[in-house]
Formats: C-alpha cells, sequence, structure tokens
C-alpha cells in the first residue's frame, strides 16, 4: 500500500500540474529471481525547450514517467 502525498510533504499538485501518486499497477516489469527487494522502480525525466524569441520567455515541459520495467514481488 502506498502512502499519499502529504505523508513526505509531496504536493498533490505543482504549478497547476496534478501530480499522480504511484500505485502498484504503475510495477510491471518481472522481478529478478533471488533478488532481496521487494520492489524497484525504474524512471526517466524528459524535458523539451519551446521556442525563444527576444522579450519572450522559453517554454519548458517537464514529464516523469515510470518505466514499465519496474517490478516488484506479488503478494
Amino acid at each position: 500500500m502506498f502512502v499519499d502525498h502529504n505523508t513526505y510533504g509531496i504536493p498533490a499538485q505543482v504549478g497547476g500540474i496534478t501530480i499522480k501518486p504511484l500505485s502498484w499497477d504503475d510495477f510491471k516489469g518481472t522481478p529478478p529471481p533471488q533478488s532481496p527487494y521487494v520492489a524497484h522502480i525504474y524512471w526517466n525525466i524528459n524535458y523539451q525547450f519551446g521556442n525563444y524569441s527576444e522579450g519572450c520567455l522559453p517554454s519548458l515541459n517537464v514529464s516523469v514517467n515510470v518505466r514499465p520495467k519496474s517490478w516488484r514481488v506479488k503478494e
């Protein structure tokens, strides 16, 4: 069972963007045999800059993704 955002002071929204809490369904990979761990998460951060022109601020899009090879030991 995962804890809610507030347990660790993580806001549910940042700058108007909703942060999706993790669930066990995010862990789709197969655990390696003999692993001493019950779960492992692989993640990445993607970013993309938009056009920049004089007098305007550049746009920035950022996303954090859980990779499909993240795994957990089934209960």
